[in-house]
């Protein structure tokens, strides 16, 4: 059963060894993250499902990496102190690779490092609780409705599962904030940030489905296609959507949410 679900950031950044100097203007986005983590220690799940938009990509499939085990690094960033090994939950991958028998919308791969998408989560909930296995899902090039469906197809065995089971979604919104962003400056990356948290808190995920696919390319965003599969997920759970943080250093959208059921 899912018990919890949070959306959060993803940038290396946010890690000490990787940020450094610059760690001081990630000071309320750490914080939101370390909250997070306390909150995952106290529901003590066995299972966490990342969704991350990043590592192993497909633009025609999501990927289900079903590897021995996952290894969390940052040697890309220049570190090389940080390394967590996590177990993945077999048996409830398992049951996903059968729902999916014969569908192409999911592929598999067997990959042990874990990308930054999923690393950076895993870094803050693993200083706290380290004891749940993990099921590492990558989002693919595909439509937002595409994703929509696969996270209620999804729902399916998360649901039934016996096991307590925490999702954790990895995006990021625009990054295009200011001029010294990744991608340069767009006016418009303000209001699509603000769109986006307040159709999330509204519960208005029609709209958020049908955001112009050039209106959220336009905004360099890396968060719509993991959040909509979560949405997918909770198709007919009640729930709530609690804003924890959100600031944009660096010119990029840092959103830290919590799903309420």
């Amino acid at each position: 059963m899912i018990i919890s679900a949070y959306i959060l950031p993803h940038s290396p950044l946010l890690i000490p060894s990787v940020g450094r100097e610059n760690i001081i203007r990630f000071k309320h986005t750490r914080g939101s993250m370390e909250r997070v983590a306390l909150l995952i220690a106290n529901d003590k799940p066995e299972t966490i499902l990342l969704i991350t938009p990043h590592g192993m990509h497909s633009n025609s499939s999501l990927v289900l990496n079903v590897a021995q085990q996952y290894i969390l690094n940052f040697k890309d960033f220049g570190d090389f102190s940080n390394r967590l090994t996590f177990k993945p939950d077999v048996e409830t991958m398992r049951e996903i690779q059968n729902l999916f028998v014969g569908d192409e919308n999911l592929i598999l791969s067997t990959e042990e490092a874990l990308d930054f998408g999923s690393s950076t989560p895993l870094f803050f909930i693993g200083d706290k609780y380290s004891k749940a296995n993990i099921i590492p899902i990558h989002t693919s090039g595909q439509d937002l409705d595409v994703h929509y469906q696969f996270g209620k197809k999804l729902q399916e065995v998360l649901v039934e599962s016996e096991k307590r089971i925490t999702i954790i979604v990895s995006a990021e919104l625009s990054h295009r904030h200011s001029l010294n962003s990744p991608s340069g400056f767009l006016p418009q990356a303000k209001k699509f940030d603000q769109k986006v948290i307040q159709f999330l808190q509204n519960k208005e995920y029609g709209k958020l489905l049908n955001v112009n696919k050039k209106n959220h390319e336009d905004v360099h965003e890396c968060g719509l296609r993991p959040i909509i599969t979560l949405l997918g997920i909770l198709d007919k759970y009640k729930h709530e959507a609690n804003l924890i943080g959100y600031e944009k250093p660096f010119g990029v959208g840092h959103l830290t949410m919590q799903i309420l059921f």
